[in-house]
């Protein structure tokens, strides 16, 4: 006897060989003779099926002429189809009919002029041949009946039948020679019934809606068998052996495929009454009015330049979503949050793109002030309902009784709306929705209603655990997105990313990357992309603006515009109105018009000292620096944190990028927000003047051991000044005389000056040198106010100094010896010999002698 092989035609077709040579008992062929039909070898002894295909496929699976390849790409995607015009009206009458080539029972209760199935498809062709299953009438009669359903349904069910015929093709070798279980016999019945209820509902006309439900299947489906037939091995064959020992495996991959059909088969359930209904439901959802330009594929995404990220980019951050993304048990609701400009709706056009791709994008919108409609917050839910009916069919049904109840759902506040349109269709669908449907709502913050979107958010963060979606929300850190988000407790890296916390190095190297794919027409150099990366620091907008601006009009001008660039201090007139009006917009919002004199002032005096700080300052020695409480101070900055960002280890307060301080340095960018900076220095100058005056104890800071005059260890020395010397305190030591070296009206400060010479020189030197900062910064910082009084005081017609400036000038000349004097030889003892050596032996007519009296300070 000979069965012949099935060679070239797919894993399925290997499964319908040993299939059919277990069967009849049959030698598979050897690996030299594959082509030649096998030999009965019943009369050699007892048959082991199991046995033998083993030695069959370990064979084979070494003649590259029988290699086993997959027998079904993965489909492309396919967008849903929906009815463009609603039905005719439809013949309500209900009758049970027995479907002739299944031999199913089937509601037929549809409207008389709708497409069948079978007429979606557009070639006509008889459908391929699905592979045979066991000749058992009790066994898999269910998928049977439903495979030769789907053989006539055309395009339709085009993305499952592939995957049916797969799986087909594995049932039938595995129930050939596996030993099978209670438990798999329990499963497989279940199975099987649930495709016969299938090849029932499908035989009837399906509504083209219900086709990503079909699609989600077919991908399962095909994910299944492979998972079921990967394990350690590289060879498909030897995938197939194992699959073929491990029962509970199969088991295993049975319930999965058994949940993904329930799903399906409430869909085709619902199908039946939505193909009665449809008129009205299309009615129904007319009544939400969805934004379209806020899809984030939208005509008008592109005029506000939306694009995804530049390949091998932004791997960290993109790999942290996929996490989130697979892990079942993470949060329901992601928060991605960074300042302006560091690529936030970039990343999120990209997993919408990645997302819209597997068949998981259930809605998105993306807000934004520069389109209609796509700020209002109380458009976003009903836009998203209005997607998720689209995109679900069962939701779809669900929400269109919900509008029959509350036509005017979507005019009612945004908690109604969510109650409404969201949760109640989500809970009555929860049964028939995978698990792994992702909404993505990009640029919260963009929103005019800051109110609503906290109420939003208070919805989505009570309920979203009991939803069968999940939310991906992006914004910059505003305050009330910031502390709604916050309020939140676990493992932060789990469900939220900071943009503009990551690596920078690792952001930088990204931006060189974009900037080499967008420039790569302008025949930019490295030495070129070098700067401009350096430029944008970290943020993508600076980088993008750079491409659009020398990429106009087709690189036309690139080389010119490039030179621009690169010749201008930031970037150029042509490329910065995206920053600008970026900046203003903030700032806008940040002043809102609204609050008090007195905030708006606080806000305005601790965003001009951020920019004109030496170095960065932490939120409490910004307050102790202006004299403000620090709950003042942090209450400015909450309207700030788009362009000002606070490390959350160190609380240290800083703009983001250099852009950001050039433009409100800058009138004709910035306009009404732009300030003078040489007036804020005087301010903080003489602000650090007298927090020096002020600092009590004056002598002695750290409280070092009198009877030892050697300062201790470094070690100890430097925990010390860290307990004792606070940073507001060593920051106005510091920079006291930098401030007042760019002050306007320098004059007006040197008696504040002669204050400090006076009384608390001896401290100013204890903190610079317990902090090893007095000779690399305190001798120059004296001889740049020597100096500047000098130039300052001869400026007058006579060019001389008047006597009270003589005098500074004397204390000032008397103050920079007796600390270079210490520095040449007390200083390598210990801080305590500016008293015990310096002071002690200092010339009695000397200023410095007349100010400190030796008797108080000499120990």
């Amino acid at each position: 006897m000979s069965i012949p092989t099935t060679k070239g035609k797919g894993i399925s077709g290997r499964y319908k060989d040993l299939e059919r040579w277990a069967k009849h008992k049959i030698s598979p062929p050897d690996s030299a003779t594959t082509d030649r039909p096998p030999a009965a070898t019943g009369a050699s002894g007892p048959y082991n099926a199991k046995t033998a295909l083993t030695a069959y496929l370990l064979a084979t699976s070494r003649n590259s002429a029988l290699s086993v390849q997959p027998a079904v790409s993965r489909p492309a995607y396919v967008p849903s189809i929906t009815l463009t015009t609603p039905p005719p009206e439809i013949n309500s009458a209900s009758t049970e009919q027995i479907n002739s080539a299944t031999g199913a029972r089937v509601l037929n209760q549809r409207p008389q002029s709708i497409l069948s199935a079978s007429s979606f498809s557009s070639n006509p062709t008889s459908p391929s041949p699905t592979p045979s299953i066991k000749e058992d009438v009790n066994v898999w009669s269910g998928l049977r009946a439903f495979a030769n359903v789907l053989n006539g349904c055309g395009k339709l069910f085009g993305p499952l039948k592939p995957s049916i015929d797969t799986f087909v093709g594995f049932v039938t070798a595995f129930e050939a020679v596996a030993e099978k279980s209670e438990d798999y016999e329990r499963v497989r019945k279940e199975l099987d019934g649930i495709f016969y209820d299938l090849a029932g509902c499908f035989s009837t006309d399906i509504h083209p809606g219900i086709r990503s439900s079909i699609i989600k299947l077919a991908k399962s489906l095909e994910q299944e068998m492979e998972l079921i037939c990967q394990k350690e091995y590289q060879n498909t064959t030897q995938r197939v052996i194992s699959a073929l020992y491990d029962v509970d495996e199969v088991v295993k991959s049975y319930r999965r495929i058994q949940s993904c059909l329930e799903r399906l088969s409430l869909n085709a359930n619902v199908n039946i009454w939505m193909i009665v209904s449809e008129e009205k439901t299309a009615s129904h959802l007319l009544q939400l009015a969805p934004t379209f330009a806020a899809y984030f594929n939208s005509a008008e995404s592109k005029k506000l330049y939306r694009d995804e990220c530049a390949p091998d980019t932004r791997v960290q951050a993109l790999e942290r979503f996929q996490v989130w993304q697979d892990d079942d048990e993470s949060e329901k609701i992601y928060w991605l949050n960074g300042m302006a400009g560091t690529g936030k709706t970039t990343l999120s056009y990209t997993l919408c793109k990645s997302l819209d791709e597997t068949q998981r994008l259930a809605a998105n919108f993306f807000c934004s002030r520069q389109l209609a409609d796509c700020h209002d917050v109380t458009r976003i839910i009903p836009t998203i309902a209005y997607q998720l009916a689209q995109f679900w069919f069962p939701f779809r049904y669900a929400l269109s009784e919900v509008l029959r109840k509350y036509p005017d759902a979507r005019t009612r506040r945004v908690s109604e709306q969510c109650t409404r349109l969201l949760f109640e269709p989500l809970y009555e669908t929860a049964a028939a929705l995978p698990q792994d449907l992702v909404v993505v709502v990009e640029a919260l913050d963009e929103c005019d209603d800051p109110a609503g979107v906290d109420e939003m958010l208070d919805m989505l963060l009570k309920n979203a655990y009991r939803l069968p979606i999940r939310f991906f929300l992006t914004s910059r850190p505003e305050q009330v997105i910031r502390d709604r988000m916050l309020a939140r407790t676990g493992h932060r890296e789990n469900f939220e990313l900071h943009l503009h916390e990551l690596d920078k190095a690792v952001v930088s190297a990204d931006i060189t990357k974009y900037l080499r794919i967008g420039l790569r027409k302008a025949n930019v150099t490295e030495a070129q992309l070098s700067i401009l990366a350096e430029r944008s620091g970290v943020l993508f907008i600076y980088a993008a603006t750079v491409v659009r601006y020398v990429g106009a009009n087709n690189f036309l001008r690139s080389s010119s515009r490039l030179q621009t660039v690169l010749q201008a201090s930031t970037s150029s007139n042509g490329s910065e109105k995206e920053m600008n009006a970026l900046y203003s917009l903030i700032l806008t919002a940040a002043f809102d018009e609204s609050l008090e004199p007195t905030e708006l002032k606080e806000i305005e005096l601790v965003l001009h000292t951020i920019v004109c700080a030496r170095d960065p300052l932490t939120v409490r020695a910004i307050a102790t620096l202006l004299g403000l409480e620090t709950s003042s101070v942090e209450i400015a900055l909450s309207p700030l944190r788009s362009v000002v960002n606070i490390e959350s280890d160190t609380d240290v307060a800083t703009t983001l990028h250099k852009s950001f301080p050039d433009y409100l340095l800058d009138p004709n960018r910035s306009e009404r927000f732009h300030f003078d900076a040489h007036l804020h220095d005087a301010f903080l100058a003489r602000r650090c003047i007298i927090l020096i005056n002020e600092t009590e104890p004056s002598f002695n800071i750290c409280g070092l051991d009198i009877s030892d005059p050697v300062d201790p260890k470094a070690s100890k020395l430097s925990s010390l000044a860290k307990k004792f010397i606070p940073g507001y305190l060593l920051y106005a030591c510091r920079y006291w005389g930098a401030h007042l070296g760019t002050a306007s009206h320098p004059h007006n400060l040197f008696e504040e000056v002669y204050a400090l010479l006076s009384t608390r020189l001896l401290l100013w030197m204890e903190v610079m040198n317990l902090t090893k900062r007095l000779q690399s910064e305190g001798i120059p910082l004296l001889l740049q106010v020597k100096e500047q009084l000098v130039k300052v005081s001869t400026q007058g017609e006579t060019n001389e100094m008047s006597g009270r400036a003589i005098e500074i000038k004397e204390l000032i000349e008397d103050a920079y010896d007796f600390v270079d004097t210490f520095l040449k030889g007390a200083a390598s003892k210990g801080t305590l010999q500016i008293y015990t050596s310096v002071l002690a032996r200092w010339p009695n007519e000397r200023p410095m002698s007349s100010f400190y009296q030796k008797s108080k300070f000499c120990v």
